[in-house]
């Protein structure tokens, strides 16, 4: 946690002398990048924890906890699916993590298209 939070401090730093030393456009895509993807990371958190709890409910009631895998197996599937979910989300966010970083067209380029 403290690594993540240095290299968050390290960006932000990063990005303020980068507006500060004129290159606007860098220093708010640092900046809106860095807290977009942490939003986006948060969110994905929450999803993860809401589709787990519908998997725990889901194993427990009539359809789904008359089945003997469900009885039997119920605490290795919600793992299981916990780490499926883990494993959704973290791509997730890495692919749009990566594409608003490496989507943003170069400051030139927008001059050129008017």
């Amino acid at each position: 946690m403290a690594i993540a939070l240095r290299a968050l401090l390290l960006v932000f730093t990063v990005a303020l002398g980068t507006a500060a030393a004129g290159y606007t456009s860098v220093g708010l895509i640092l900046g809106a990048g860095v807290v977009g993807t942490g939003y986006l990371a948060l969110m994905s958190s929450a999803s993860v924890w809401v589709a787990d709890g519908l998997v725990a409910v889901g194993l427990r009631l009539p359809p789904l906890a008359n089945l003997a895998m469900a009885r039997r197996h119920r605490a290795l599937v919600e793992r299981r699916l916990l780490a499926v979910f883990h494993l959704i989300a973290i791509g997730g966010w890495v692919m749009l993590t990566l594409r608003y970083f490496v989507s943003v067209p170069p400051r030139s380029t927008w001059r050129a298209r008017r």
